[in-house]
């Protein structure tokens, strides 16, 4: 889980991130991988997300344009 000022980011075991707003509603679902998040990092503006899973998997997701970008380590 990370908290940035505008939201809530919150890794599940199953591979799905939730971005909450502050009344903790579901804003935005990702199926990142099958298995556990292990990390999530915003940028200061909140507009950038990175996560990565206990699969190698690391993923940067642009929240507001769309932008995806994914590697495996």
């Amino acid at each position: 889980m990370t908290v940035h000022d505008k939201f809530l980011a919150l890794g599940t075991h199953y591979g799905k991130v939730y971005l909450l707003d502050v009344q903790g509603n579901i804003t935005q679902k990702f199926d990142v991988s099958p298995v556990k998040i292990n990390q999530i990092s915003l940028d200061e503006s909140g507009e950038h997300m990175g996560v990565c899973s206990e699969d190698g998997k690391v993923q940067v997701f642009g929240l507001y344009s769309g932008e995806e970008f994914h590697e495996t380590f």
